[in-house]
């Protein structure tokens, strides 16, 4: 994260509660964690007993206050794992590698889990813990008879199922006067929470909360529930020996990312993709991978369709059912964008563009959510150009622009519009007058761009892009000067001073957020789904010689391979699909953030537009 290169961030309180992020982030990287080798023995062990359906019992019981117990996803499930053994039982080997404190281990058939249990020990015991108490839990919940047969039937599945293995380093104690403001000293999806009473500690693993979508909030709740207790439970100023004390620790996670596959060490749920993993070629079959995660989201009639709303792999739902308008509408003009490319797969650019085109419709049939709706209107005007349906796109000429959207006429009492709404009217404004040659729609949407990008901060320009630089350079001839040029420039200067570099990532072991934009402070603050929006129209910067001097090329394009190398990051690839039951569905859907496994329509569709631009600006560099 921010830690050496702190110069790159804005001045002020956000820089400094990001050096104080960073700090401890790097703090608890330093604390020892189990060696790699000695975890990939842990790991093959446990395969071992996995596949023989059988773990050894130890020489003793498990003591009061040695902390085995089931894992706290057991209060979704309503079962209890099995305990381990009795007193007396046959001395075994111990697997635990140097310096682990706890394990988790999660079994999966067909990405289903069929058993996880938790253990914290320092007795060295905690992988072996964990194995019986998650072998026993998949015993009962494995689809098999029980009947006399059952253990043959199981064994002859223990080759299909998927181990989860993940050890603990040391416990780091949290100061905090909440439970709030303790999630914010947890690097999400790298670090598991704990909660110590007594002798006893419960744990949850960043794994666990990573394949549950749980903040670390929410695992400090379900830490403290594993000890039966509420979250009010929790006193900062309770000094006696019984109190809560909050943890944080860090993990080594291995996996395999499907059944037969080797397995694989994992960095936040799935692998840290580099950046020479980024070519043209990789982008393009990226971007048709993206596009089919978006084509397989839509519900199609014989002659509309419409796209379903938010993904939600951990539970294969959609949230809502169907997505808002203006969301159906940016996802048909990403397509239509992918169609026009003329790169990756035929048969996925045909696709595309049909269900551009039926998307387009089934918001055009669907007046009780479209009507009133200016960003749904002017989204569905520039996918209509897009997909060359101008009659569909509903484009007029007269004043107030297509389909009703109105420039700066409306009455006094009305509201005015939002500045981001604005400016992706601006833009369909400037491409039905660029497509139709009418003055007044010219005109008026001139107007809206001079408007907005008179009323703009530089703190504001992210959220308004690409759509607010598409509507200015669509009023513009090729050659003809651009009049926001500088404050485009400045734009482009900020997104990239809060861009992460390897510089910031690599001290705190971050490097899978190499090439994110931090905009705020906390979580809200590290690198997400947003980083997306801007670098679109950065992408569409490079390759215009009136923004881009060519001698400033080079810096400006390793910045945007950065973001591509991030947007690839943030693809729910095989690594990350082991943690989901239905991973037909999730795979390739573009995650909210590296710890939201939320797939918006949006992330998607801006996901495709950036890969389009990027690819674009590359050949407008070469034909130079």
């Amino acid at each position: 994260m921010k830690t050496t290169s702190l110069s790159r961030a804005p001045a002020g309180p956000r820089a400094w509660l990001w050096a104080c992020l960073a700090g401890l982030w790097v703090a608890a990287s330093a604390q020892a964690l189990p060696g790699a080798t000695e975890a990939m023995r842990a790991f093959a062990t446990l395969e071992g007993w996995v596949r023989a359906w059988d773990v050894p019992t130890g020489e003793t019981a498990v003591p009061p206050g040695s902390g085995w117990h089931g894992s706290p996803s057991r209060d979704r499930t309503g079962e209890t794992p099995v305990p381990p053994g009795k007193t007396g039982e046959t001395p075994v080997p111990l697997a635990d590698p140097e310096g682990t404190t706890a394990a988790c281990v999660t079994l999966r058939l067909a990405g289903r889990v069929v058993g996880r249990a938790t253990a914290v020990s320092d007795r060295s015991d905690a992988v072996r813990l964990a194995a019986r108490g998650a072998l026993a839990q998949a015993s009962q919940r494995m689809p098999v008879e029980r009947d006399a047969l059952r253990r043959e039937r199981l064994l002859a599945l223990a080759p299909s199922v998927e181990i989860d293995l993940q050890l603990a380093g040391v416990f780091v104690p949290v100061v905090a006067r909440s439970l709030g403001e303790a999630s914010l000293s947890v690097n999400p999806g790298r670090e598991g929470v704990a909660v110590r009473i007594g002798e006893r500690t419960e744990a949850v693993f960043p794994g666990v909360m990573l394949s549950t979508n749980m903040t670390p909030g929410d695992g400090f709740v379900a830490a403290l529930g594993g000890h039966g207790l509420a979250p009010t439970a929790f006193d900062p100023d309770d000094a006696g020996p019984g109190r809560p004390v909050l943890l944080r620790f860090e993990t080594l996670h291995i996996a395999h990312p499907a059944a037969g596959r080797p397995p694989v060490f994992l960095t936040r749920g799935g692998r840290v993709v580099g950046v020479r993993d980024i070519s043209p070629a990789s982008l393009a079959q990226l971007g048709d991978n993206v596009a089919r995660n978006l084509i397989s989201r839509a519900a199609v009639e014989a002659d509309h369709a419409r796209m379903r709303g938010a993904y939600y792999p951990w539970n294969d739902t959609f949230e809502p059912e169907f997505a808002e308008p203006v969301e159906q509408a940016l996802a048909a003009y990403a397509l239509a964008r992918w169609a026009n490319s003329g790169r990756g797969d035929e048969g996925v650019r045909v696709a595309a563009a049909s269900l551009a085109e039926k998307i387009i419709t089934g918001i055009s049939r669907d007046d009780g959510g479209f009507s009133g709706d200016v960003a749904a209107a002017s989204m569905r005007t520039v996918a209509g150009i897009a997909v060359e349906n101008r009659a569909r796109a509903g484009i007029k000429p007269e004043a107030d622009g297509p389909a009703g959207m109105g420039a700066s006429r409306a009455p006094a009492e009305v509201p005015p519009l939002p500045a981001p709404i604005r400016a992706i009217r601006a833009m369909a404004l400037a491409e039905a007058a660029s497509v139709q040659g009418h003055d007044e729609l010219r005109r008026a949407a001139s107007e809206e761009v001079r408007a907005v990008f008179a009323g703009a901060t530089p703190a504001s320009m992210p959220g308004l892009m690409p759509w607010l630089g598409y509507a200015e350079l669509a009023l513009l001839g090729s050659e003809e000067r651009i009049p926001s040029a500088v404050a485009l420039r400045e734009f482009r200067a900020l997104v990239e001073r809060g861009q992460l570099t390897l510089a910031d990532a690599a001290p705190s072991g971050d490097e899978d957020f190499v090439g994110g934009v931090v905009f705020g402070v906390g979580d809200a603050g590290l690198p997400t789904a947003h980083t997306l929006r801007p670098f679109v129209f950065l992408a569409r910067m490079l390759g215009d010689d009136r923004l881009t001097e060519a001698e400033d090329r080079t810096a400006h394009l390793a910045r945007l391979l950065d973001a591509l190398r991030y947007t690839r990051q943030l693809v729910a690839d095989e690594a990350v699909c082991h943690m989901f039951s239905s991973r037909e569905r999730a795979i390739w859907g573009v995650r909210a953030s590296l710890w939201d496994q939320r797939q918006p329509v949006e992330a998607a569709a801006m996901a495709l537009l950036l890969i389009v631009e990027s690819l674009d600006a590359v050949d407008a560099m070469l034909d130079e």
